[in-house]
């Protein structure tokens, strides 16, 4: 029998927070007090909503923090790519990264957050996801049977495989996620419907050339 694992799952507004409180002068043990401490006003209980334990809480809180103070210069570097291919990805001047990456100009934290994102430099955790994960949550839900239980959800091992570069991701009108393999064989099946629809709808020219004949 596969063995059982517990996928965690943040909302994106719930990281939102996390991400722009971390984004000021506040020293880390502040920013993490003000979310673990239940007489801080900004207090989350974490393992009531989310199912993470007091380790895990304050793993994920570190690491939001430190890669919200990351610099220009560190993503760039931690990244592997050149100035010059950064700016190729998101349309970003090389003028400007060089004032970002040299301090002469403050980079919008947005700005940093989506090369974090992108590059891979942020882990909340051990089997901590956030909402917009859309290829982890698909595969939370592959198996149709789960159910979701708050920001748990309950996954086998058969069911991970997020790194198989063949299961690309893509979504309908209805948000539904599927691999790429699924997406083909979908519409092949439609496609193969579509045509013998067709072949129903024209058989009667069928019957009037046997006529003419």
């Amino acid at each position: 029998m596969p063995k059982s694992k517990i996928v965690k799952i943040l909302p994106d507004r719930i990281f939102y927070k996390l991400w722009k409180a971390a984004d000021n002068e506040m020293k880390i043990y502040e920013y993490i007090d003000s979310f673990t401490s239940p007489l801080s006003n900004e207090y989350i209980d974490f393992y009531k909503k989310y199912k993470l334990d007091e380790l895990q809480t304050i793993n994920m809180l570190e690491n939001i923090y430190k890669a919200t103070h990351l610099s220009m210069r560190e993503i760039i570097d931690a990244s592997g790519q050149k100035r010059a291919d950064i700016g190729y990805i998101f349309c970003i001047p090389i003028r400007t990264l060089e004032d970002w990456c040299s301090e002469k100009n403050k980079c919008p934290s947005y700005v940093r957050l989506m090369m974090i994102r992108k590059f891979g430099l942020l882990s909340l955790g051990k089997y901590i996801y956030l909402e917009s994960d859309n290829h982890i949550v698909y595969n939370a839900y592959k198996s149709r049977g789960v159910e979701r239980k708050n920001a748990e959800i309950v996954m086998t091992e058969n069911n991970i495989d997020i790194d198989n570069k063949d299961d690309y991701r893509i979504s309908n009108k209805n948000d539904y996620m599927m691999s790429l393999k699924e997406y083909e064989q979908l519409h092949v099946h439609n496609n193969n419907k579509d045509i013998q629809d067709i072949i129903a709808a024209t058989d009667y020219l069928r019957d009037y050339i046997k006529k003419g004949n």
